[in-house]
């Protein structure tokens, strides 16, 4: 999230925006606007030709979506991302051909949520024991989800060992 933010500010200061944080805003809300177009996607494809914007409209006014995707840039891109690697690993899940492709999606989603707040390692640990609880779960589990996981640690593993050379707090 610095290093996006640090981009946000950059460009805002070449465009005059730096002291309102408008492109921070911006950003913000365009993550919130392609999260709802990805529910939309996924509604669409589980009920065809059911009219999704009602349930789209009251996602938006959730409060705590309203929270996750107006205060913190870091909580925006955590629930993104979070968004981002649940909906690829779904999709990895039921991929009959192309599996990589969702496979990577999920991987790099994990990686950006693991990259934004460490605590998102409780989404990983949340699914184990769901997908331990069937048998196309265990296969999942030990078949495409370790690839998911590789792929998601080896930023999150380049990240800690960066902290660890140059972060004096740490």
């Amino acid at each position: 999230p610095g290093w996006v933010s640090w981009l946000l500010w950059r460009l805002g200061e070449g465009l005059g925006l730096e002291i309102q944080g408008v492109l921070h805003r911006l950003f913000a809300t365009a993550l919130g606007v392609a999260s709802l177009w990805l529910v939309a996607r996924r509604l669409t494809r589980l009920a065809p030709g059911s009219n999704v914007a009602p349930m789209l409209v009251l996602l938006a006014l959730v409060p705590g979506y309203l929270v996750l995707f107006n205060t913190y840039l870091n909580d925006t891109i955590l629930t993104f991302a979070a968004l981002c690697f649940l909906l690829a690993t779904e999709a990895a899940f039921h991929a009959r051909s192309r599996v990589w492709l969702p496979v990577l999606g999920a991987g790099l989603g994990f990686g950006a949520v693991l990259l934004t707040k460490y605590n998102g390692a409780l989404l990983w640990l949340g699914l184990l024991p769901a997908l331990l609880s069937w048998r196309a779960g265990r296969r999942f589990l030990f078949t495409r989800f370790p690839v998911i996981s590789l792929i998601a640690a080896l930023p999150f593993l380049w990240h800690l060992w960066w902290n660890w050379n140059n972060c004096s707090v740490n």
